[in-house]
């Protein structure tokens, strides 16, 4: 495993990867790690997706709890107007993807941070957008 040396955004996919019974071992190592050096920051977007999957109130508050103390990734008014500019840049390829998505990546993309993910749409955004991906997929992403 390598070595958390900057900071890392976690998509929901990931967080959904990493909180499934049974996650893989190099999910949970790299999430551990990123926990471990304080390199995992948490963007509000995924906070709410997160929370409102939640199976029980019990399990939101202790989302909520564990999340509010994440360093926050970049949320100001530039990366909605950079996940505008992503989403354009993508309408003019032929595709079109959630606000949501373009927003974790802009965020990412303005923090510099690398975003962690299981969601073949960030895959796509990175074609127009400077972004580390790493993926957390369960099966081929092919």
């Amino acid at each position: 495993m390598g070595k958390v040396r900057f900071g890392v955004l976690p998509d929901t996919s990931a967080w959904i990867a990493y909180l499934r019974q049974g996650a893989p071992k190099a999910v949970k190592d790299a999430f551990t790690e990123a926990l471990f050096t304080g390199a995992l920051h948490v963007f509000p977007v995924v906070l709410a997706e997160l929370v409102q999957g939640a199976r029980s109130e019990k399990e939101a508050l202790r989302l909520k709890e564990n999340l509010l103390a994440l360093p926050k990734s970049p949320s100001d008014i530039q990366v909605w107007v950079r996940a505008g500019e992503l989403g354009g840049a993508l309408r003019q390829k032929g595709l079109t993807l959630p606000l949501s998505d373009l927003a974790i990546a802009a965020s990412a993309e303005l923090g510099g941070l690398e975003l962690w993910h299981a969601d073949r749409h960030f895959e796509a955004i990175a074609l127009v957008a400077d972004l580390r991906l790493r993926p957390f997929y369960s099966e081929d992403p092919r």
